[in-house]
């Protein structure tokens, strides 16, 4: 890279961090259904492998998804990722009679080069049915793995 200390322009070595290593990414267009009434999540059946390239890399996730709650009273959905069978994070939904978009992004530092399995869940918070996806619409789950040197 092309460098300047104040009074002189060089070249020197790109600093490490930050690169993107490797992008993995899967989509699903059927429509997935929970009703729950135990307050626990279910898979939609969005998920991915990556095998990290080293022990300081970072996993950036991201979610893109459409859900509908048909309850007007019971109208709150939670989001969530699984690394393997670890919970990473959440996010809450309020919503009425509609299907709306939505988008979650997490940071996993999972320090292992060995294979990793995330997924992404969901549920409802209050034991109404709830739809994820729908025809003609996709779920799209992303792992982006950053240099953490």
């Amino acid at each position: 890279v092309l460098t300047h200390d104040g009074t002189d322009f060089d070249w020197a070595a790109a600093a490490g961090g930050g690169k993107i290593l490797q992008v993995a990414y899967t989509v699903d267009s059927g429509p997935t259904t929970t009703t729950d009434n135990s307050d626990s999540y279910v898979t939609t059946g969005v998920d991915l492998n990556i095998t990290p390239s080293a022990t300081s890399s970072k996993i950036f996730l991201t979610w893109n998804h459409i859900f509908y709650h048909p309850t007007a009273n019971n109208n709150e959905i939670k989001m969530t990722f699984f690394r393997d069978a670890t919970q990473l994070g959440d996010c809450i939904l309020h919503m009425t009679n509609s299907w709306i978009p939505a988008a979650m992004g997490y940071v996993d530092e999972p320090s292992s080069v060995s294979q990793i399995t995330y997924a992404a869940y969901f549920k409802s918070a209050q034991g109404a049915t709830v739809y994820g996806a729908n025809s003609g619409y996709n779920a799209v789950l992303t792992a982006w793995e950053i240099d953490g040197s």
